[in-house]
C-alpha cells in the first residue's frame, strides 16, 4: 500500500489504541466494539412482501442492484420469504465475502440472502463514514485474519468475531467531513481511471480492426477455404494423457484465456488430477463455454517450456499442423467477424454460451499457404509491440492510481491524515 506522508498533515495530538492493527489514533476519537454502535437487523422478505428488488454485496462498488431485466437474480416470492430485508443507510455484510471486501451501507430498499446479516447503525455514525471504514484496507485485513473454514472456497468469519472488532468513531461533525472529503477525492480518481479505461477500449478496437483487415479471407478470395479440424493435429478436452504430476500440474480455467494469450497462473500446482495434458510452445486454447461475450475466444501459449496442465472440458486444446502457422490462426479465430459468426452458433441458456467443438472444427475458414501466414504474423506481432507497450503503461498507471486510492481512504478514515 502507498505511503502518504509529505502533502498530508496529521492531527495534532494522538493516542496509543492498545490495538496492534490500528496503532496510534486521534486523541480526541472514541474506540469502541463493533456491537456498541451496530444492532442485527431480522426484517424478512415474509413480513414485506412489497419489497422485491434483489441486492448483492460487490467488492468495488459495495451494495447494488441485481439486474433483474430477466431472470437473472429474481425468484419467485415464495423463495424468499426468508431472505433479510435491507434499508437505505444500513450496513450489509457477507461473513463468506468479507476478505474480499463483502460488504457496504446500501443506499436501496430490497432484500439479501439469509446468509448476509444487515445492521442498523447507531446515530453517532455517518453512514457514509462506515462504508468507507469497513471497507479500508487495514479493515480487510483484520478480517482476513479471522478466516476460518476447512476449504479455501468455504472460508468465512464468525459473526460472533466480526462483531467484536473494534470501530473508530471520530466526532459525527469530522465523520461528515471525512465522508465529504473522500467522496470528492474518489470521485476524481475514479473519473482519471474511467478516462484511462477508455483508451484501453480504443486499444482494443484499434487492434481488432487491425487484425480484421490483415486476416479476413472475404478480402482474399484466392485464399484456400478450409475447415478448422484439417488445420489441426487433434483437438482435446476432457481427456488424460496420464502424466505424472510431481506437484506440477497447473490449473487452467477460462480466465487464462486473454487477448489472445494463454495465461500461465503463478499459484495453483497440484499434484495428481485424472484428467491432465501437456501444454506446448504455439499450442491452442479454445473457450468453448461461457458468457455470451466470451465464449469462442482463443488464446496461445508462447512459453518455451511444456507445461503439465488439467482444465475442466469448457476449454479445448488445438494443435496446428503443417498447414496453419500457430500465430496466425490464432488472429483468425479471434477476428471480430469469426467470432461473431461463431457466436451465431452457439447454444445460449440463461447464463451462458455452449460451442459444440465438433461443430466447432467443422467451420471454415480461409487462409493463405503457410509462407504468407508467416508474413501476416510478423507484420500484425510488430505492429502490436508498441500498442501493447502503450496499453501496458496505462495499465500500470491504472493500477497505481486505485491503490492511491486505497491507500488514502486507509490513512484518512484511521486518522493517519486530517482533512479539516
Amino acid at each position: 500500500m502507498i505511503t502518504l506522508k509529505k502533502q498530508h498533515r496529521g492531527y495534532e495530538k494522538y493516542r496509543d489504541s492498545d490495538v496492534e492493527w490500528l496503532g496510534k489514533i486521534p486523541e480526541k476519537w472514541e474506540l469502541v466494539k463493533f456491537k456498541g454502535k451496530f444492532s442485527v437487523s431480522n426484517e424478512r422478505v415474509e413480513d414485506h412482501p412489497s419489497v422485491d428488488q434483489i441486492l448483492s454485496v460487490s467488492g468495488y462498488r459495495g451494495v447494488e442492484k441485481k439486474d433483474v431485466s430477466s431472470n437473472e437474480g429474481q425468484m419467485p416470492s415464495e423463495d424468499v420469504n426468508q431472505y433479510r430485508v435491507v434499508r437505505p443507510g444500513q450496513l450489509v455484510v457477507n461473513t463468506m465475502w468479507l476478505n474480499y471486501t463483502g460488504l457496504g451501507v446500501s443506499k436501496f430498499t430490497g432484500y439479501v440472502s439469509p446468509a448476509y446479516r444487515a445492521y442498523d447503525i447507531d446515530d453517532s455514525m455517518e453512514p457514509n463514514f462506515v462504508h468507507y471504514l469497513l471497507r479500508s484496507f487495514p479493515y480487510v485485513q483484520k478480517y482476513s485474519s479471522l478466516l476460518y473454514g476447512i476449504r479455501p472456497n468455504s472460508l468465512q468469519v464468525k459473526p460472533m468475531d466480526f462483531e467484536r472488532i473494534e470501530i473508530l468513531v471520530p466526532s459525527k461533525k469530522d465523520q461528515k467531513k471525512i465522508a465529504s472529503y473522500l467522496d470528492e477525492k474518489c470521485a476524481l480518481i475514479d473519473d482519471i481511471i474511467e478516462g484511462k479505461k477508455r483508451q484501453i477500449d480504443m486499444f482494443h478496437e484499434q487492434r481488432a480492426s487491425v487484425i480484421e483487415n490483415a486476416v479476413s479471407g472475404a478480402r482474399h478470395q484466392d485464399w484456400q477455404r478450409i475447415p478448422i479440424k484439417f488445420l489441426v493435429q487433434r483437438m482435446d478436452y476432457g481427456i488424460s494423457e496420464n502424466l505424472k504430476g510431481d506437484g506440477e500440474i497447473k490449473v487452467l480455467t477460462m480466465g487464462n484465456v486473454q487477448d489472445g494469450a494463454v495465461i500461465i497462473p503463478e499459484n495453483g500446482c497440484i499434484d495428481t488430477v485424472e484428467t491432465n495434458l501437456l501444454l506446448r510452445k504455439n499450442d491452442l486454447l479454445f473457450n468453448r463455454t461461457n458468457s455470451f461475450d466470451l465464449v469462442g475466444k482463443v488464446g496461445l501459449y508462447e512459453e518455451e517450456s511444456d507445461i503439465k496442465v488439467t482444465f475442466a472440458s469448457y476449454l479445448v486444446r488445438m494443435r496446428t499442423n503443417e498447414k496453419a502457422e500457430p500465430h496466425f490462426l490464432n488472429y483468425v479465430l479471434n477476428s471480430e467477424s469469426f467470432l461473431s459468426h461463431v457466436r451465431s452458433l452457439a447454444l445460449r441458456s440463461l447464463h451462458q454460451a455452449n460451442l459444440n467443438p465438433t461443430r466447432y472444427g467443422q467451420l471454415h475458414i480461409r487462409i493463405p499457404r503457410v509462407q504468407e501466414q508467416r508474413h501476416i504474423s510478423a507484420n500484425l506481432n510488430q505492429q502490436f509491440q508498441e500498442i501493447n507497450n502503450r496499453f501496458r503503461i496505462i495499465e500500470s498507471s491504472i493500477s497505481l492510481l486505485n491503490e492511491y486510492k486505497t491507500s488514502l481512504i486507509s490513512h484518512v478514515v484511521t486518522g493517519k491524515i486530517s482533512v479539516s
